[in-house]
C-alpha cells in the first residue's frame, strides 16, 4: 500500500536531536547533512553560512552539535526543493 500523495513522515538525525518532516517518496536527508555538521569546526559564539542549505539538515545538525553557535541558511532555486 502507498502512501498519499504529499504525505510526510519524520526522520530523527543524531538520535532524535534533530527530527525532520520529510516527503515519503522522493528525496529525503540521509547521513550527508550528519557527516557535514561533524566535520565542520565550529565554535561557541561563532556564526556559520549554509549556502545551499537545501533542506537545512546540516544546519539544524550543526546548531544540535555545538551550543552557542548560530547561523544563516540560504537556498536559490527556480522551483520549490519540494516539487
Amino acid at each position: 500500500m502507498s502512501a498519499p500523495a504529499g504525505s510526510t513522515a519524520p526522520t530523527d538525525l543524531l538520535g532524535g536531536r534533530v527530527v525532520c518532516m520529510q516527503p515519503v517518496d522522493g528525496f529525503r536527508v540521509a547521513i550527508d547533512p550528519v557527516l557535514l555538521a561533524a566535520a565542520v569546526p565550529a565554535q561557541a559564539g561563532e556564526r556559520v553560512l549554509d549556502a545551499g542549505t537545501g533542506t537545512g539538515a546540516a544546519a539544524l545538525c550543526l546548531g544540535a552539535r555545538v551550543d552557542g553557535v548560530s547561523g544563516s541558511s540560504a537556498w536559490r532555486s527556480r522551483r520549490p526543493w519540494w516539487t
